[in-house]
């Protein structure tokens, strides 16, 4: 779930249960950019998870592994 509103990320399983993928105090990107807003996302086979930031004016890429990538 893109939790813009709290700068984040969020699993909810099917039980409910709610854990933070990412937030602001997160990885950077090899630019310094961090999830600052985030309002859409895309989750890939490989278990990316693909966002778009309006906050930060960017498509990002948090890799299964946990690295951001612009």
């Amino acid at each position: 779930v893109a939790d813009k509103d709290n700068a984040a990320i969020r699993r909810i399983t099917p039980r409910g249960e709610v854990s933070t993928i990412i937030g602001p105090a997160g990885p950077k990107t090899a630019e310094g950019e961090t999830v600052r807003g985030p309002v859409a996302l895309a989750v890939a086979t490989d278990g990316s998870v693909y966002f778009t930031d309006h906050r930060a004016n960017g498509v990002f890429r948090l890799t299964a592994g946990g690295a951001l990538l612009t």
